[in-house]
């Protein structure tokens, strides 16, 4: 069964671009990655430009990508994904949201 999410970052015009993953949205496995590995613009940037992914990595290079374009749209939109967690890039720091839309600690 997989655990979907969305992961994305605030952009300057206050929306969010951002990207779904298929398997394991959980916060101890893509919370984990995104808090470890993608802590600086041009990596997370690299990453959404990957487009929609089935599972995230440590690297870009591992990812697997659909081949489908990134999201852009408002956090209504970013949250709105039938998806089980919620990841935002905003003010240097990684954001967690339940399916409620939530903010959750991880």
């Amino acid at each position: 069964m997989a655990t979907r999410s969305h992961i994305g970052k605030r952009l300057d015009d206050g929306k969010i671009q951002y990207i779904y993953c298929h398997f394991d949205g959980y916060p101890s496995h893509n919370g984990a990655i995104l808090t470890e590995h993608y802590i600086t613009e041009d990596k997370i940037t690299d990453l959404l430009s990957l487009g929609h992914v089935s599972q995230l990595d440590s690297e870009v290079s591992h990812c697997k990508a659909y081949g489908e374009e990134y999201s852009v749209g408002d956090m209504e939109d970013f949250l709105d994904g039938n998806v089980s967690y919620y990841y935002l890039f905003e003010n240097n720091e990684w954001l967690c949201f339940d399916y409620k839309g939530e903010q959750i600690v991880f």
